[in-house]
């Protein structure tokens, strides 16, 4: 039986993916009931191509060795699971922007040239900060992960204030010629907001638990390993807090705090084989469609 428990997230290809296309299922009530909702559409498209990309950054952390469907699987379940972000396409961008920042530090391990993904970063930020100026302050979580690749040189600032330089310039050039409205930019921060407090609650133990179940094992990984861990902590850690300081954040930086959880759930279920990681693995689609029912 102590057997089973551990080699549960063993699972064939082929069941890995069918249980990835049926996490959809969560995505279904939505479809049927606003079948010409543009939105909707482009939230599926939006969170499939975050899913694909979500995998190869596992693949790329050494998470998964091969290209593995049960990331994918964890992925569109938590991603399925709250239904106010179903037509909300703003916030699967900000999981694509978030996603593209992990690949682009990722590939700066001990890199001369780490100028060049600070820089990318900055902008994608600095852009981002237009809609809601708190995001900025995300900039020095991108310092952290240049710092844990050994990347850093005295650049690098630099490298940050430029990229915030050209956006800011950019746009008073745009705003002064009237070619944008500062208003479209209010609309577009306005988030919705979750009424029930269960969903802070069922985060922070789903990620409290896996990332007490990872941290034993942290130190015997690989750099890659140890450097994805430790991004998802951090992510994890710092958009809660920005979140709970800046209130009407919350629905946005939740998005990037349930995209860290769901990298430590996917580390711990391919990397950390023990009978509690399978009992967990056996509670997610029961503890994930219970999330689903109540918000």
């Amino acid at each position: 039986m102590l057997k089973f428990f551990r080699n549960i997230t063993n699972l064939p290809d082929s069941l890995g993916y069918l249980l990835a296309v049926l996490a959809w299922a969560l995505w279904v009530p939505d479809i049927l009931q606003t079948p010409t909702n543009i939105n909707l559409y482009f939230s599926i498209a939006l969170c499939l191509i975050n899913g694909f990309l979500f995998v190869h950054t596992c693949q790329k952390g050494g998470f998964v060795q091969t290209f593995s469907p049960l990331p994918l699987f964890v992925f569109f379940l938590w991603f399925g699971t709250f239904k106010q972000w179903h037509t909300d396409i703003y916030i699967h961008i900000a999981v694509l922007v978030w996603l593209i920042i992990t690949r682009l530090v990722q590939d700066s391990f001990r890199s001369e040239r780490a100028m060049k993904p600070v820089f990318i970063t900055s902008l994608l930020l600095s852009v981002c900060s237009l809609f809601m100026p708190q995001t900025i302050l995300l900039i020095p979580i991108v310092w952290i992960g240049i710092i844990e690749r050994r990347a850093w040189q005295g650049r690098v600032v630099l490298a940050t204030l430029l990229a915030i330089a050209t956006i800011a310039i950019c746009f008073s050039i745009a705003f002064y010629f009237n070619l944008i409205d500062i208003y479209t930019f209010a609309e577009i921060s306005s988030g919705q907001w979750f009424s029930d407090s269960m969903l802070l609650i069922v985060l922070l133990s789903i990620t409290l638990l896996f990332a007490v179940i990872a941290l034993p094992s942290y130190m015997k990984e690989n750099t890659n390993q140890r450097f994805l861990i430790l991004w998802a902590t951090i992510t994890f850690v710092s958009t809660m807090l920005l979140g709970t300081y800046h209130l009407d954040l919350f629905p946005t930086v939740l998005c990037l705090a349930l995209l860290a959880s769901v990298a430590l759930q996917t580390y711990c279920f391919t990397s950390v084989k023990s009978v509690l990681t399978g009992i967990l693995f056996l509670l997610q689609v029961p503890l994930a469609t219970t999330v689903w029912y109540f918000l």
